[in-house]
């Protein structure tokens, strides 16, 4: 699925990119010298239909879950190719004691999976996915502590996504190329 065709859940006034996830795991990753900068990959997982509020929810998501509700025991799972960057993403949790907030800045999502899970009377889908953020020490206490929990994200598009035709090119040979027909594949 290309980027142009996906999109991310709709505020609205429904506050439909508010949902309820479950950290499933958290990892932190660690770049190549010399700068080694530290990033937070968290895996987790998303109910989808049955209780959930469906205001908001973009048509592949819609689509790909029905398609597991409907066959569950053709379809163990499915992956859709999906990838949102420039994310805000405010973590909330009402059930710990002093409540804790985080924000994490400048998020990837990618990694999307939906899958059944129940019994076979009693079948739901999930939607799991990877969210790489920027390190910081509150974030990593928050995944700490709500480590197989469930509590409240706001997802929210903070920088607007590039799409792969609007690429920046300069120098000679680009300009030539670009009268030729040819795009360039630049790496940031």
């Amino acid at each position: 699925m290309a980027m142009s065709e996906s999109t991310w859940f709709v505020r609205g006034r429904n506050k439909g990119n508010e949902r309820k996830i479950s950290l499933l795991n958290a990892t932190c990753l660690v770049g190549k010298a010399p700068t080694k900068t530290k990033r937070v990959k968290l895996f987790v997982q998303m109910p989808l239909g049955g209780n959930t509020k469906s205001g908001g929810v973009p048509d592949w998501i819609t689509e790909s879950a029905a398609l597991i509700a409907a066959q569950p025991d053709r379809y163990k799972s499915m992956e859709v190719d999906a990838e949102f960057s420039g994310f805000e993403i405010l973590m909330d949790d009402d059930d710990l004691f002093k409540k804790a907030k985080v924000v994490a800045q400048k998020c990837q999502m990618r990694g999307f999976q939906f899958c059944p899970v129940g019994d076979a009377d009693d079948k739901s889908v999930v939607m799991k996915f990877l969210i790489y953020a920027p390190f910081s020490a509150a974030l990593w206490k928050f995944a700490g502590q709500m480590c197989g929990e469930e509590f409240w994200a706001r997802f929210t598009q903070i920088v607007e996504e590039q799409s792969s035709t609007e690429l920046e090119l300069s120098g000679e040979e680009a300009d030539e190329e670009a009268e030729e027909g040819e795009l360039l594949d630049v790496e940031k």
